[in-house]
C-alpha cells in the first residue's frame, strides 16, 4: 500500500505537470520513484542507503518492477557502491543511474503543440543523495558522466541489454517526420519564389515589348499627322 501510494503520488505529480511547460518524460518518472524509494529507505533506516535491489527485500522489489515495467527499473538502473560525491554542477552523492547511456524524450512543444516530443542525449538520469536525507535525480550528459567516474576512480556499471523503449522509437519517428516536411515546405518555397520571379520577369519583360510598340506607333503616328 505503501508504495501504491508512492507510485500515485508520482503519476499525480507528472500529470498536473503536464498542463504547463515542463513535464516528466517517463524515464524521468521513473528516476523519480527510485529516488523516492531510496529515499524513504534512508528514512525508515535511519540514513542508511541501499547498495543493491536486494536491499529492499523481493517482495518490495517485485512491486517496483510491477509498477514501473514500462521501463524495467530494476534491470535498467544500477546502484553504486560505494557511493562518491559529484563534482559540479552536480551535487551530492551518486547512489544509483541508468546503467546504460540513454536518450530521453523533451517535452517542450511549440506555441501551436505542433510538434511530437524531441530527443536529448546520450545521457543518464543520477539518483543523488544529500546529508538531509533528500534524493534527487538530474539528468547528466555522457560526457559528465564519464569524468564524474574517471575523477572518483569508480568503474561504470554495467550496461543492460534491454531493447529501445517505445517512446525514444516514437520520438525519433516523429522527429524525422517533422523533418521531412519541413524541408518539403522549404523546397515548395523556394520553387514558388523562382516561379513568382519568373513570371513577373516575363511580365516586365511583355511590357516592355509592349512599351516599345506603343512608342513605335505613335511616333509614326505623329510623322504622319505633319503630312
Amino acid at each position: 500500500m505503501r508504495l501504491l501510494s508512492l507510485l500515485l503520488g508520482v503519476f499525480v505529480g507528472s500529470t498536473l505537470q503536464s498542463f504547463g511547460f515542463v513535464s516528466h518524460s517517463p524515464e524521468g518518472t521513473t528516476a523519480s520513484m527510485i529516488a523516492s524509494c531510496i529515499e524513504k529507505y534512508g528514512k525508515e533506516h535511519e540514513g542508511e542507503l541501499p547498495h543493491a535491489w536486494g536491499d529492499f527485500g523481493k517482495p518490495l522489489k517485485d512491486q517496483i518492477e510491477e509498477g514501473m515495467r514500462f521501463s524495467a527499473p530494476t534491470k535498467r538502473y544500477a546502484f553504486i557502491s560505494p557511493p562518491f560525491s559529484l563534482t559540479a554542477p552536480h551535487e551530492g552523492e551518486l547512489v544509483a543511474m541508468n546503467r546504460s547511456p540513454i536518450e530521453d524524450t523533451t517535452l517542450s512543444f511549440s506555441i501551436f503543440d505542433l510538434f511530437s516530443h524531441g530527443l536529448r542525449g546520450p545521457g543518464r538520469y543520477l539518483i543523488c543523495c544529500y546529508p538531509d536525507g533528500r534524493c534527487s535525480y538530474p539528468w547528466a550528459t555522457e560526457d559528465y558522466v564519464q569524468k564524474a567516474f574517471a575523477t572518483a576512480a569508480a568503474r561504470l556499471p554495467e550496461p543492460d541489454n534491454e531493447p529501445e523503449r517505445k517512446w525514444v522509437i516514437e520520438a525519433r519517428r516523429s522527429t524525422y517526420l517533422w523533418r521531412g516536411i519541413c524541408a518539403g515546405a522549404a523546397i515548395l518555397l523556394v520553387l514558388w519564389w523562382r516561379h513568382a520571379r519568373r513570371t513577373a520577369s516575363m511580365a516586365e519583360h511583355a511590357w516592355c515589348i509592349a512599351h516599345r510598340i506603343i512608342e513605335r506607333f505613335l511616333s509614326a503616328a505623329t510623322i504622319g499627322c505633319r503630312f
